[in-house]
């Protein structure tokens, strides 16, 4: 009989490491494109600063759905107000005239 052993858990960081939720919210305005997929924001986009200001704002909205204790985390009405809120400002952003 052969008999196997777990070395971790699925989903298991050790204490000093830092969770996703915890690099993300130290994570500078900067530093944003190591937290979200590469292709999906470059410097030198047409619209580089209206993607950026996106992606922080619906980066800042996961973490409050994703806050520890359920009575902190945001109502999915309130988080699709918030969403569409977020969308019309970047159409309004990228309708700006450069410059």
């Amino acid at each position: 009989m052969k008999q196997t052993i777990t070395m971790a858990t699925i989903g298991y960081m050790a204490p000093d490491e830092m969770s996703l939720k915890d690099f993300v919210k130290e994570s500078s305005f900067d530093s944003l494109t190591k937290v979200i997929d590469v292709t999906i924001l470059q410097e030198g986009d047409v619209h580089f600063t209206a993607k950026t200001n996106c992606i922080w704002s619906v980066l800042e909205l996961a973490l409050d759905c994703s806050a520890e204790s359920p009575d902190r985390r945001r109502n999915m009405v309130d988080v699709v107000a918030e969403l569409k809120k977020i969308k019309t400002r970047y159409h309004k952003d990228v309708r700006r005239p450069a410059g």
